[in-house]
């Protein structure tokens, strides 16, 4: 196994140093956990999960909703009037 710390090769780990280390520390699943905790919170509370976030795109593709693109909210009425008179390129 390989190692890294900021992107920079550090070297090989001793064989069968990871599996120790997992057995005693084990990695609990942490990254489908997260991503679960993540979607659940945000579909019970949409207000979590905004167009164009993290939580907002993880939502996104858990459910393959379709979402506006930013040029439409941008340009929907009513709106914040940000481009006032300026169109912005397709």
């Amino acid at each position: 196994m390989r190692t890294y710390l900021y992107g920079r090769f550090l070297g090989e780990l001793p064989a069968g140093y990871a599996d120790r280390i997992h057995a005693v520390l084990p990695r609990l699943h942490a990254a489908p956990v997260l991503y679960d905790t993540i979607v659940g919170q945000a579909l019970d509370k949409p207000h979590k999960a905004p167009p164009f976030s993290m939580p907002g795109e993880l939502v996104r593709q858990q459910t393959q909703e379709v979402w506006p693109t930013w040029k439409q909210l941008m340009t929907q009425s009513p709106s914040w009037n940000d481009y006032d008179g300026y169109q912005p390129n397709a």
